[in-house]
């Protein structure tokens, strides 16, 4: 499969490299980004379900999910209720 990524740079106020994260831009129907050190170790990945509404976490070294969140939780709680006043 065809895979591109693209890099982010996390910095600290004095700008020392903390992390990078990388997001593969091309997969299918779903987002993975990586998390990793300055020398390119791998600590977590995060990767979407179908169309990305929903995302998991995971520690790498364990192979454990640490984290999940609902990209729609957002829409029902804040952006639904806004619309329905209208």
């Amino acid at each position: 499969p065809l895979s591109v990524r693209r890099e982010h740079k996390l910095r600290d106020p004095d700008g020392n490299l903390i992390a990078k994260y990388k997001k593969k831009m091309i997969t299918n129907f779903r987002s993975v980004y990586y998390l990793e050190d300055g020398k390119g170790h791998r600590w977590y990945e995060a990767y979407g379900e179908f169309m990305d509404f929903r995302f998991n976490v995971k520690e790498i070294s364990s192979e454990k999910i640490i984290a999940e969140f609902d990209k729609t939780e957002k829409w029902k709680s804040e952006i639904a209720p806004e619309l329905l006043k209208h």
